[in-house]
């Protein structure tokens, strides 16, 4: 993206030019002061590609002004261009800012790494025309299906979802979804006793599970999602669901 707009090309130039120059310490802080505030609406603007996803807005700004200060005292002409440098060094610190300060449930930094891929690969897919599916996705960035998979369901980590919002297509509260009237030790019996079933399902039934039973999609809204048809989908549930009966020796389960 280009922010040539937001600094004066030659006045960031002749700033550049006189700290250059410069030889007295007091005269070079009033200089660089300057030009942090010439290039401050670069700051903001960088700042603000990233509002609505888990922090706030002035924080981030914060983050980038501080970054672009510390940009404009480290440059040294054999860096590159001064615009390109300040650039990456607020983006480098935005993006600190989320994985050290924003994460309610951490994931590897390897699937908080893949998550700004699989979002530009879907806008790119989208621009396209073309069905931004899991499997779609993996083959236009040449990585396995497993990595997509848990990149995008990792998606939402940075703060947690209110217990009073709706849940999925029944537009349930999710507290309703999560608590229920029965028997609490029985309820941990049947987890315990799914686990080992569960615990061979692939990363792709584990995503299917969780879109019917945790995002709670009717079979029509996970083949919608996932790019399939209903008859697949009831396929595959019924046969994610054997699988788990198998491996945790359930025996006589619906």
């Amino acid at each position: 993206m280009d922010h040539s707009h937001d600094v004066s090309d030659r006045r960031v130039a002749e700033l550049l030019a006189a700290i250059d120059r410069t030889t007295s310490s007091h005269e070079r802080d009033v200089l660089e002061d300057q030009l942090v505030r010439q290039c401050l609406p670069l700051a903001e603007r960088l700042a603000s590609r990233y509002r609505d996803r888990g922090a706030e807005l002035d924080d981030l700004v914060a983050v980038a002004n501080l970054a672009l200060v510390n940009a404009v005292r480290r440059f040294e002409p054999s860096r590159g261009t001064f615009h390109g440098f300040a650039v990456a060094t607020i983006l480098g610190e935005i993006k600190k800012h989320f994985r050290d300060h924003c994460w309610m449930i951490r994931p590897t930094r390897s699937v908080q790494e893949m998550q700004p891929r699989v979002r530009q690969a879907r806008e790119e897919l989208l621009e396209r025309g073309e069905e931004p599916t899991g499997a779609v996705i993996a083959a236009h960035l040449g990585v396995p299906r497993e990595v997509v998979t848990e990149a995008l369901a990792a998606s939402g980590h940075f703060s947690p979802q209110s217990l009073d919002a709706p849940s999925g297509a029944s537009g349930r509260p999710l507290v309703e979804t999560v608590v229920g009237d029965g028997d609490d030790f029985t309820a941990a019996d049947d987890l315990m006793t799914a686990a080992a079933g569960c615990a061979q399902l692939t990363a792709d039934e584990k995503h299917l599970l969780r879109l019917r039973y945790y995002d709670d999609l009717t079979q029509q809204g996970i083949a919608e999602r996932i790019g399939v048809s209903q008859m697949q989908v009831s396929r595959r549930l019924a046969s994610v669901l054997a699988k788990i009966r198998e491996g945790s020796a359930i025996v006589g389960a619906a």
